[in-house]
């Protein structure tokens, strides 16, 4: 098992994180770092992202505040990350909401927020960080969906929405960019 740590090295490499302040997108964030890459771990203002960003260590860690329904901060964060080395090689989204509710009462600004967070800024990321990773010949995108993309389940319909359709973003985006090699 000697050679299995330098497989997987990302020694050199510059990994975006979303939602990486707490749960799987932390836990994503610091085995990405193990693993040697230059880490952004990006999450909404007012989170502990500066606490995983200062866990990474050895200066390798870059806190950068995004609310991944606003455009213009998801371009912050692409900047700042480009600025580290001038590339991104991978891109986590991991930000991601759930809300439980009936059908038939889930209110439409629950349904706009939930789909706005999982499957609108998720695609935003995809484009915005995207761009470069096909202008440079390549990197890795991995968007973090759920079962409750592909199974139904009562009371929370906004989020099994939203992740169904994450599954056929990150679909779509293999088709189109794989040739490319930068993938979804």
């Amino acid at each position: 098992m000697a050679g299995l740590p330098a497989l997987f090295s990302l020694d050199g490499r510059v990994a975006v994180v979303t939602g990486a302040a707490s749960g799987l997108g932390r836990a994503i964030a610091l085995g990405l770092a193990e693993a040697g890459a230059s880490v952004v771990a990006a999450d909404l203002p007012g989170s502990a992202v500066g606490e995983v960003a200062e866990a990474v260590g050895d200066g390798r860690g870059l806190a950068v505040e995004v609310d991944v329904t606003r455009r213009e901060d998801v371009e912050a964060m692409a900047e700042r990350a480009l600025a580290l080395s001038g590339r991104i090689d991978v891109l986590v989204n991991s930000a991601g909401i759930g809300a439980r509710g009936a059908a038939e009462t889930y209110p439409r600004e629950l349904w706009e927020r939930v789909l706005a967070v999982n499957l609108t800024g998720t695609f935003t990321c995809c484009q915005v960080v995207g761009r470069p990773m096909l202008a440079a010949g390549g990197g890795a995108i991995v968007n973090i969906s759920s079962i409750g993309g592909l199974v139904g389940w009562a009371g929370s319909l906004g989020y099994q929405a939203s992740k169904a359709g994450v599954v056929q973003l990150t679909r779509t985006l293999a088709v189109e960019w794989a040739p490319r090699r930068a993938c979804g």
